[in-house]
C-alpha cells in the first residue's frame, strides 16, 4: 500500500458526529473554535444562518451543525499564514 493511500483524507461527510444537529451558541462556538461573542457577530453579519428559538424579549438562537460544516469548508484556504 502506498503512502498516499494510507493517509488518504476522508471526505467531511464520511466523518460521523454523534451530537445534536441544532446547537446552542455556546456549543456551536466551541465546535468551530471561536468565542461566543464572535459567533454572535457572525450570526448578526449573516455569515452563519440560525434558527430562532422562542419568542419574547430575549432573542435566542440555535445553529445547525451542517451550516457550520459548510462555513468551515467555505473558509478554508491554501495560503500560507
Amino acid at each position: 500500500m502506498s503512502l498516499q493511500q494510507r493517509f488518504k483524507k476522508l471526505p467531511v461527510s464520511a466523518v460521523p458526529f454523534l451530537g445534536p444537529r441544532l446547537m446552542s451558541p455556546g456549543v456551536a462556538a466551541s465546535y468551530i473554535a471561536v468565542s461566543v461573542d464572535l459567533l454572535y457577530e457572525m450570526i448578526h453579519a449573516g455569515k452563519i444562518p440560525f434558527v430562532p428559538k422562542g419568542n419574547g424579549k430575549r432573542r435566542m438562537y440555535l445553529v445547525d451543525r451542517l451550516d457550520l460544516d459548510a462555513w468551515i469548508e467555505a473558509s478554508k484556504t491554501r495560503e500560507a499564514a
